[in-house]
Parts: C-alpha cells; sequence; structure tokens
C-alpha cells in the first residue's frame, strides 16, 4: 500500500514538473489561408466538388511574438 502512494505521489509530481516546463521558442499555430484558398479555387474549377467545410482547418506553425521581446531594464 505504501509503494502504491509513493508511485502516485512521484507521477503527480513529474507531470506537475512537466507540465511547468516551457520551451525556449514557443511556436503558435494560425489558419493558414494559402491552403484554405487552393481548396476554394479548386471547388470554383470543377463543378464535380462538394463544398468544402472545414472542421479542422490546415494550420501552419508560426514563431510567437513572445519569443523575440527582450527584457526591459
Amino acid at each position: 500500500m505504501k509503494n502504491v502512494i509513493k508511485f502516485v505521489v512521484l507521477g503527480l509530481g513529474l507531470s506537475l514538473v512537466g507540465c511547468a516546463h516551457q520551451p525556449s521558442n514557443p511556436q503558435t499555430f494560425e489558419v493558414d489561408k494559402e491552403q484554405l484558398s487552393k481548396a476554394e479555387n479548386n471547388k470554383k474549377l470543377n463543378s464535380h466538388l462538394a463544398h468544402v467545410v472545414w472542421i479542422n482547418p490546415p494550420l501552419r506553425r508560426v514563431e510567437s511574438p513572445v519569443a523575440h521581446e527582450t527584457p526591459q531594464e
């Protein structure tokens, strides 16, 4: 029973440490408008294509503006 409690506490501790880690180069995602426009253009060119509804639109990775900020003195 003591071993189970130790493993639970150890697991919780490791998960908290892992969640607290911040990457040095944070990245964010934004909707890739180029891919969206390609799909819309294909739909306009081909009358057999149905209406496209994006549940998960295509994303592209961009650097976060926070990564370029310098600390002020």
